[in-house]
């Protein structure tokens, strides 16, 4: 089996917002790029998703 390397920092900038490293989040999205998922993996895509919607609907 071929081993993934990844450099994960602890800000990124996305579209010029800034995002903070949270492991737990990292950790979900390992799991659900391997297929192990769990019930709070899809709890947080959920989360994720409303965030989104919410900025989109107010983004100021």
């Amino acid at each position: 089996m071929k081993s993934k390397k990844y450099t994960i920092e602890k800000y990124a900038y996305i579209e010029d917002e800034l995002f903070e490293y949270d492991p737990y989040i990292a950790l979900s999205w390992q799991r659900l790029a391997e297929g192990t998922i769990q019930q709070c993996d899809i709890t947080m895509r959920e989360h994720e998703f409303y965030e989104l919607m919410m900025k989109q609907l107010h983004p100021d």
